[in-house]
C-alpha cells in the first residue's frame, strides 16, 4: 500500500528519497540520548528526541540536534519539522530557531501538540 502511494505522489512531489537518520548519545556502554527522523523532499522530519534526565541541561540535546541539521544540510535538506506537546520540548527548539507553524488541541488533560519548522543553511 506504502508503494501505491509513494507511485501516485511522484508527478506531484518527483522521487521519493526517504532515508533514515539516527543520532546516538552513549556513556559508556549505556544510551543516554538520542534522535531518530528521516530526511526526504528537502526535509528532516525529527520523530523523537530524547535525553536521559541525568543528562539534561548539559547540552547534550543541543548536539543531538545540530549533529542531525548538519547531516541533513549534507543531504540536501532546506528545513527540519518536529512535533511536541506543551509540556515537552518547545521552548529548546525555540531557541535553536525554530518557529511554531501549527497548533493541534484537544488531547487528554488538556495539552496541545505543536509543529514547529525551522529553515536550514546560509539563508535561515
Amino acid at each position: 500500500m506504502a508503494a501505491e502511494l509513494v507511485a501516485f505522489n511522484r508527478p506531484f512531489m518527483g522521487p521519493a528519497d526517504f532515508c533514515r537518520l539516527g543520532v546516538l548519545a552513549r556513556q559508556d556502554v549505556q544510551l543516554v540520548g538520542g534522535l531518530v527522523g528521516e530526511t526526504a523532499r528537502g526535509f528532516l522530519f525529527v520523530e523523537l528526541l530524547w535525553v536521559a534526565s541525568a543528562y539534561r541541561h548539559a547540552g547534550l540535546g543541543t548536539r543531538l540536534l545540530q549533529t542531525a541539521e548538519e547531516e541533513a544540510v549534507a543531504r540536501g535538506c532546506g528545513f527540519v519539522l518536529v512535533d511536541t506537546f506543551d509540556f515537552q520540548a518547545r521552548p529548546f527548539y525555540e531557541r535553536h530557531g525554530y518557529r511554531v507553524v501549527g497548533e493541534l488541541a484537544g488531547f487528554p488533560n488538556g495539552h496541545v501538540r505543536f509543529t514547529l519548522l525551522k529553515q536550514l543553511g546560509r539563508d535561515a
